[in-house]
């Protein structure tokens, strides 16, 4: 499962394993559903650490408005909090559009919950008297 807040987040995904020789290493095509919606979202995630063996770093952003979004660098925006399912697909050219030969090399779910930092006040002039019984 893939945990998401509002800024960047840095996901860990085994995506090398399933990729087939010929396809691109460092770039994969991001497919974001909501059952809430019925809404699809497909981005470009970029690996951050080719070099690694056993597991690919991809770094997805989200922002707070659609105006900020740029799909073919992994800045995405969600409109809703909660669950989509994920899916990652290999491709042989980096494209936005899902290709009849893309590769499937992950799928699960994703948790989203926007955490923009509130501010809480405490008010000293309230008395509050808590009795046991």
């Amino acid at each position: 499962m893939i945990n998401l807040e509002l800024g960047l987040n840095v996901v860990a995904l085994t995506l090398k394993e399933d990729t087939p020789s010929g396809y691109a290493l460092n770039t994969y095509l991001f497919k974001f559903f909501s059952h809430a919606t019925n809404d699809t979202l497909y981005f470009l995630g970029q690996v951050e650490n080719s070099d690694k063996e056993r597991y690919s770093q991809v770094n997805i952003t989200v922002v707070n408005s659609i105006a900020q979004q740029d799909l073919t660098e992994g800045t995405i925006y969600l409109p809703n909090t909660g669950f989509y399912e994920y899916t990652i697909y290999a491709q042989e050219s980096p494209d936005i559009t899902p290709q009849p030969s893309d590769v499937l090399c992950e799928q699960g779910r994703v948790l989203y919950a926007f955490n923009e930092a509130t501010i809480t006040s405490f008010s000293p002039d309230i008395e509050t008297i808590i009795y046991n019984g």
